[in-house]
């Protein structure tokens, strides 16, 4: 039996007191409990809408401050070309006359460099680098013997250039904290410095060398003094991760496919003998697209001409840096 006056006591989240109802004698047992359930379903409603009502703002909030982000951002980078297809790789030979072709081109080496960009949507960015390479010094020594005289060699090279990258990056796949990125771009350098130098020794072996043998040497060093612009593309893929409001990293695989052509060379070409001395030559060689394969004569120095040709410094390296939001 239900007592005559059924008090039921109720909580509701929304305002956290106390609410009573009397219940007639009237209603059943299953009546009241079919009650209670709808009160409390009542009130669980209440406390949610009442939760959300509270953490909307802070979602606006968060929203809005997240557009305030500025579009314009700069970055310092840098990379190391590991890989170096399509490059010249230069070959030496071995006292039993094999030979070893170099494992790295020209364009092995470090970059550093800057850059700006601008965030167009959720897709798209534009931006342009600056960076300054740094060639590895490429080193090739060759070796040979006939009868009891030695001849060795040494090869080397040294490349810097400076070079401006318009490029493009699309947003493959987007996360709240990181994005997957590919970029493109043209390559557009100037050769700041390229060297190359050659050195040779040619005299009897050390347990073998009898009175009156020739010894012989020759160290020849050329400077690149004129070249045309170092041009090419650039392509990346990459993640962007989020470190702070304004602070992002980024790590990258970076293919760069880049040549020039050398219009002017100056060598100096030193020889030494032991019946004859030493002596000095200077000339130059010109590179040009059409002309004759003849020689001429300026400030006193021979100057040989010959066509133009290509000079490639490609690489696939490793690449990291920092991007600023401002």
């Amino acid at each position: 039996m239900v007592p005559r006056n059924l008090i039921v006591q109720l909580c509701f989240c929304e305002s956290r007191s106390t609410k009573w109802i009397l219940i007639s004698p009237d209603y059943s047992e299953r009546m009241i409990r079919i009650t209670c359930i709808v009160f409390s379903l009542l009130g669980l409603l209440a406390g949610s809408l009442t939760v959300q009502a509270q953490s909307q703002p802070a979602a606006e909030s968060a929203s809005a401050a997240y557009k305030k982000e500025s579009s314009f951002y700069a970055k310092v980078y840098g990379s190391y070309g590991l890989l170096t297809p399509g490059s010249e790789l230069n070959s030496g030979t071995s006292q039993s006359s094999t030979f070893r072709t170099n494992r790295k081109g020209l364009g092995a080496g470090w970059r550093a460099g800057v850059g700006i960009g601008f965030i167009v949507n959720d897709f798209l960015n534009i931006g342009l680098d600056a960076d300054l390479f740094l060639g590895d010094k490429l080193t090739t020594r060759s070796s040979s013997q006939t009868n009891r005289y030695v001849f060795s060699a040494t090869d080397e090279a040294t490349l810097r250039v400076v070079s401006l990258t318009p490029n493009l990056t699309f947003k493959a796949l987007s996360r709240p904290t990181y994005f997957i990125y590919n970029r493109v771009g043209v390559v557009v350098g100037k050769v700041l410095a390229y060297q190359t130098s050659y050195r040779y020794t040619d005299q009897p072996a050390p347990d073998q060398i009898k009175p009156g043998d020739s010894m012989n040497s020759g160290d020849s060093k050329s400077d690149f003094t004129k070249n045309g612009l170092a041009i090419g593309y650039q392509a990346a893929l990459g993640v962007q991760f989020r470190i702070s409001q304004a602070l992002r990293g980024f790590v990258e695989i970076v293919a760069i496919n880049q040549s020039f052509q050398p219009q002017r060379q100056e060598v100096t070409y030193t020889t030494s003998t032991t019946n004859a001395g030493t002596e000095t030559t200077a000339y130059i060689e010109k590179y040009e697209r059409q002309g004759e394969s003849t020689s001429t004569t300026e400030d006193g120095k021979t100057v040989y001409h010959y066509p133009l040709y290509n000079v490639a410094m490609n690489s696939v390296g490793v690449g990291a840096g920092l991007i600023f939001r401002f």
